[in-house]
């Protein structure tokens, strides 16, 4: 192992040691190729196997990157507006008529987010292989006010992932899993990316560690598969690789959608409030920025829910080259987003990053 790799490993078993991860995936990207993977710490707590690299997790809210970017691919064809309104697919919605697709995928809809209700997470905990159908996600949050008036404001929605879901499916003439894998999966070469559908597909993931289902919150941690059902995610949920979701990223500026779809996802809104390490917060289609980051403009997302957390951010212009990160975690914490910055960090110091400069402008 050479010594940028061997620091960069040091790092990763060093964050994951000091935050008492259970275990940790992580991968690099830097101008379009893998640059460095690893991992660290365990699989399964309770057997104490090592965890692999490359292992699959189930990547929660990433997955809505994929989402407006298969609705991009789309509207590319001129088989989708994203300025029509809602009523067009789901004319049932009391807000039908005032909101738009792009506001969906922007969250500056003000539809109503079912994960601030106390009931959805008191029903998760209650019945978590029985998820909510399509129909009750709608009932307990599309019939609430709107928290502003569409397009004059920001408010990060799930619900209005749900809805953008269904609308996928409605235009796509399949299921979720059918039009990802169509519209991203497939033209991204994506090789170990799937939608998890139900409590069978949670086997084909690394184990997750949550106190979430044990008596009283109070441990130990316990794997949430077998127990947890991916339909509790009304907005859908894709199991990944760190190494898929780097490419995923990386094909966003090389050609995956086209460059007025990328001018579209990348109008960023301002997000309110105080959100560090970022700076200056800003949402755009499905992905998360921050134009002022501490390492230079950033775009990425993260996801987190039951029994794992994770993050990928990509940097246009880092020490020279277009890098992108990737960490996954095998615990429902917030540990990803720092132990990503730190890898990032010690990629940009180290004498390749710095004496190699990019070949591809971003």
């Amino acid at each position: 192992m050479s010594d940028s790799r061997a620091k960069l490993q040091a790092v990763l078993e060093a964050e994951v040691a000091a935050r008492g991860v259970p275990g940790a995936n992580a991968e690099i990207f830097a101008d379009a190729e893998p640059a460095w993977r690893g991992a660290a710490g365990v699989r399964d707590g309770e057997r104490g196997d090592a965890l692999p690299p490359g292992a699959t997790f189930p990547i929660y809210s990433i997955t809505k990157t994929f989402s407006a970017v298969a609705a991009l691919r789309i509207a590319e064809r001129g088989d989708l507006d994203l300025d029509a309104p809602v009523a067009t697919w789901l004319p049932e919605l009391p807000f039908a008529g005032r909101v738009r697709l792009r506001q969906l995928l922007g969250h500056t809809a003000g539809v109503f987010n079912y994960s601030a209700l106390p009931e959805y997470h008191a029903a998760v905990v209650r019945s978590p292989g029985v998820p909510w159908s399509f129909e009750e996600f709608v009932a307990h949050t599309c019939h609430r006010p709107l928290d502003f008036q569409p397009g004059c404001g920001w408010s990060y929605s799930n619900t209005g992932y749900t809805l953008v879901r269904r609308i996928l499916e409605a235009v796509g003439g399949g299921s979720f899993a059918d039009v990802v894998q169509r519209e991203v999966v497939e033209p991204a070469g994506l090789t170990g990316t799937f939608a998890l559908v139900d409590l069978d597909d949670m086997q084909k993931v690394v184990p997750g560690h949550s106190l979430l289902f044990t008596d009283g919150m109070r441990g130990p941690p316990r794997d949430v598969r077998g127990v947890y059902h991916p339909g509790w995610c009304g907005t859908g949920v894709l199991a990944s690789t760190t190494g898929d979701v780097c490419r995923f990223f990386d094909a966003l500026l090389r050609g995956l959608i086209a460059p007025r779809s990328v001018d579209a996802m990348l109008a960023l809104t301002p997000v309110p409030g105080h959100h560090p390490p970022a700076v200056e917060p800003r949402y755009g289609l499905g992905i998360m920025a921050d134009p002022r980051g501490a390492c230079g403009a950033e775009y990425g997302h993260g996801g987190g829910g039951p029994g794992w957390n994770l993050r990928a951010i990509l940097w246009p212009a880092l020490a020279g080259r277009r890098v992108t990160v990737a960490v996954f975690c095998n615990r429902d914490d917030e540990s990803a987003e720092a132990i990503a910055r730190a890898l990032a960090l010690e990629f940009a110091a180290s004498p390749r990053a710095e004496s190699e400069p990019s070949r591809r402008s971003p």
